[in-house]
């Protein structure tokens, strides 16, 4: 192609680096920030609480360190939150109960159906586990099995939900995917090789 001198190659590789600079910025650098979650932000600590703990996986493979639980009450009030420390496994969570003694909502009501959601720190997404994805196995210590959908029961109730979370698996050939490959490209490829390889 006539356009793709070796003055606008080298401009192309000067940009393509400017956007791979901007992708380590924007999606490595915060790895260290999302290790620590930071996804979901810590809720109103109350006197009240209710206990979940168990395993989780993502399509089948452990849920890595990193990952995040939040958890909301039917009005969407962060009421609990975990980052998993133990692939795997999560827990023990905290849910908050609302605190009778203030005036404000600052927790689930008794019976206030709990709805689970997973902050993948590797893809950055976030999905609500479903009643499909949960299952409640043997009593465990003190935590013995729950029933669904799950509730906020009451103070000092222990449960054993495991996740089996089903994520979306995001196209490596579209979004940063392609951007990625074409950085990759302009900065492996002499000019010569790139310019043969449009032609083609």
């Amino acid at each position: 192609m006539r356009w793709l001198n070796k003055s606008r190659f080298y401009r192309l590789r000067l940009l393509a680096m400017m956007i791979f600079l901007l992708f380590l910025s924007m999606f490595f650098l915060p790895l260290q920030e999302r290790a620590y979650g930071l996804h979901f932000k810590e809720p109103t600590p109350t006197p009240v609480m209710v206990d979940f703990i168990g395993k989780i996986t993502i399509n089948g493979y452990k849920a890595a360190l990193g990952d995040e639980i939040g958890v909301t009450d039917q009005y969407g009030l962060l009421v609990g939150r975990t980052t998993i420390t133990t692939p795997g496994q999560y827990g023990v969570l905290h849910v908050y109960g609302d605190d009778p003694t203030t005036p404000q909502h600052d927790g689930a009501d008794p019976g206030s159906v709990l709805i689970f959601k997973l902050w993948q720190a590797s893809s950055r997404t976030e999905t609500v586990i479903t009643q499909a994805m949960m299952s409640s196995s043997q009593p465990l210590g003190g935590f013995k099995p729950s029933g669904f959908p799950l509730r906020w029961t009451e103070d000092k109730d222990k449960y054993v939900v495991d996740l089996a979370v089903k994520v979306d698996a995001v196209p490596l050939f579209s979004g940063w995917g392609s951007i990625i490959i074409l950085t990759l490209l302009l900065f492996a490829l002499p000019y010569k090789k790139l310019k043969k390889l449009i032609d083609a």
